[in-house]
């Protein structure tokens, strides 16, 4: 059956949402492909976590026919989580609860009362210990196992044709599904430690404490990608070794029609560019900040109040950090996917299903998997016509039942000259001054000058890049617990994240202030 419209779900839902989060996983608008290809994995990887941890049982981890029912969905081409359903499984986590994860993963607080379930509260006891520390030990042997895997399938050379290709792509959507299953537990444990934490400080009256506490910057992704990219930038790695580590990240990597860096290298020869103006590879202070850290919350405890603080912390600094290296992996499987696709777009190119191999991408996962020959021209060009609407629109970052799509308008530079600061959440401390900088494409970091701070929309693994280059970052969308916030404090980057608006009110150029504990920028100059 050919679909009229696979990127939007439709009205009837009653349920909050929100891009928030979601946006980092699939930014922008996606295409039909790119939705039937991750739509699957993720809803049934999310549903088997939360089996696997007592919050749902066995026969819920299906796909489910009521939109309100699932945890992910599609409208307008935006990917969304349901807030409802994630807050439902936070309130059967111990240590956690279904305000905190809406709070540090979705940056929204209403005021509703808890759904924790006391007759589960056993199962999930029991469950938990296990499932979590199963789902660390499975998270980096996946990492390693597909590491190995995402090399020898994106070779040169080495994508099949014909019924291999699609076989490939079948066994890429199966490990998305075992990879984010156990990335969602690991990220779980990190939310549920980190709100631990969260209360330690708050016990002693020391609030905000809890982000120096929590870096871990050694097993984080990123730290690695930023000093592999400063080596060839300096010339102590090559090109060839750099993509065999990090060639599955590039511009909008959680799009399927994007290009990742081992098939487009000119966004990274702009990078390059302005890393060769760094002398020295990456350098921050976070372990004597952490160290600082402990000795005040130490301090402020009895015995057997840091005992448990030394127990928490351990699993913080373990599982919060391995919350980035399961996105890694799992965008490994998302990049041979992603091969697969545009090598089946080769082929319906070739046989006349197809105006253009890149059309591949408005089709459906099923039409892809079972078309042969025919003529879907005029089914992608009506799909293409609806894309491009949905270019036009935007919606709101978060909203309740069916969301309201309005048309994009342009900002009148007058409306913002009276702004003289933005707030946000405040989620790695310090403060820095110097020069905003307006990113909309971690493509196009041609801009960036040593000193500047970085203020986009929200961001990726692929923006950690630009990180290196800045010396604090302003975020339209998230929490505590987002991508950016998580990079940003293993950096020691000051970061106000959750501005909503620092991208439409501030413009490059206007010298700004950035207090990353306070969760405000303040306008100097303009």
């Amino acid at each position: 059956m050919t679909l009229a419209d696979p990127l939007h779900d439709g009205d009837a839902t009653k349920a909050a949402w929100t891009t928030r989060n979601a946006a980092e996983a699939m930014p922008g608008i996606t295409t039909p492909l790119g939705w039937t290809v991750w739509y699957p994995p993720c809803e049934l990887a999310l549903r088997g976590a939360f089996c696997d941890l007592g919050g749902l049982r066995r026969d819920d981890v299906v796909l489910p026919a009521a939109l309100d029912e699932r945890f992910v969905g599609v409208f307008y081409g935006r990917f969304a989580g349901n807030i409802d359903l994630m807050r439902r499984m936070g309130d059967q986590m111990p240590g956690s609860s279904g305000a905190a994860v809406e709070e540090q993963y979705f940056a929204s607080a209403r005021d509703i009362p808890s759904s924790r379930d006391l007759t589960r509260l056993p199962l999930v006891v029991g469950k938990l210990p296990y499932s979590a520390w199963r789902a660390r030990r499975r998270i980096r042997e996946l990492a390693s196992v597909t590491e190995a895997w995402w090399a020898a399938s994106v070779v040169p050379g080495a994508v099949p044709d014909g019924d291999g290709t699609r076989e490939v792509l079948r066994d890429a959507i199966s490990r998305l599904e075992v990879i984010i299953r156990a990335h969602t537990i690991v990220s779980m444990i990190g939310q549920g430690t980190f709100e631990q934490v969260r209360r330690l400080c708050e016990s002693i009256q020391a609030e905000g404490l809890e982000f120096e506490l929590t870096t871990a910057q050694d097993a984080v992704h990123e730290s690695a990608l930023i000093n592999d990219l400063w080596a060839v930038a300096h010339g102590r790695l090559a090109m060839a070794e750099f993509l065999a580590r990090h060639g599955f990240h590039g511009p909008a990597e959680g799009q399927l029609a994007g290009k990742s860096w081992r098939e487009d290298q000119a966004p990274l020869r702009a990078l390059l560019d302005a890393y060769r103006a760094r002398e020295a590879p990456l350098q921050s202070s976070g372990a004597t900040q952490r160290a600082a850290a402990e000795t005040k919350l130490f301090g402020a405890l009895g015995r057997a109040g840091r005992v448990r603080a030394r127990l928490v912390l351990r699993l913080a600094r373990s599982y919060i950090p391995l919350r980035e290296v399961g996105r890694a992996t799992f965008l490994k499987a998302f990049d041979v996917a992603r091969a697969m696709c545009r090598q089946i777009g080769c082929e319906l190119h070739a046989d006349g299903v197809i105006d253009d191999a890149a059309d591949v991408f408005y089709l459906t996962l099923d039409e892809v998997l079972a078309t042969r020959g025919g003529d879907l021209r005029d089914v992608v060009a009506g799909r293409r016509r609806t894309r491009e609407q949905y270019l036009t629109l935007e919606l709101p970052d978060a909203w309740i039942g069916p969301p309201v799509a309005t048309p994009i308008t342009a900002t009148d530079d007058g409306d913002v000259g009276s702004v003289e600061g933005i707030a946000g959440i405040g989620v790695s401390p310090g403060v820095a001054e110097g020069r905003a900088v307006v990113v909309l494409d971690p493509a196009d970091p041609d801009d960036l000058a040593d000193g500047d701070i970085l203020v986009c929309r929200t961001t990726d693994p692929s923006w950690a890049s630009l990180f290196f280059l800045v010396s604090a970052c302003v975020i339209d969308i998230g929490g505590a617990m987002s991508h950016g916030a998580i990079v940003a404090r293993e950096l020691g980057l000051p970061c106000v994240i959750n501005t909503r608006v620092g991208t439409r009110d501030l413009r490059t150029g206007d010298r700004i202030r950035v207090d990353g504990a306070a969760g405000t920028v303040t306008i100097l100059s303009r």
